[in-house]
């Protein structure tokens, strides 16, 4: 590899990691949202929808960063449960 691609790749991974350090940032405002929604006096449930789809939106943004969807994460977490159920880690 030469030296121009060095630091190329260099570059390439900390914009990478400056951009994931940004969702970062911005799910755990949105889980904050999401979380004053809930722990209301009266719950409304458009706003804890609207906090929903928001929370939603930006980690789709990072499973996209690692080349994935939040389908398939859930299906590997749906699968990562049923293992343990059945091996009687979890109770049913």
């Amino acid at each position: 590899m030469t030296y121009v691609e060095d630091i190329c790749i260099s570059q390439a991974k900390r914009v990478f990691n400056n951009n994931l350090t940004k969702l970062i940032i911005k799910l755990r405002e949105e889980v904050k949202e999401l979380d004053d929604e809930l722990f209301t006096e009266r719950i409304d449930r458009d706003k804890v929808i609207g906090e929903l789809g928001d929370v939603m939106y930006i980690l789709n943004q990072i499973a996209e960063k690692f080349d994935t969807s939040p389908q398939k994460c859930l299906r590997k977490v749906y699968n990562k449960i049923q293992e343990r159920e059945e091996q009687g880690m979890i109770k049913k």
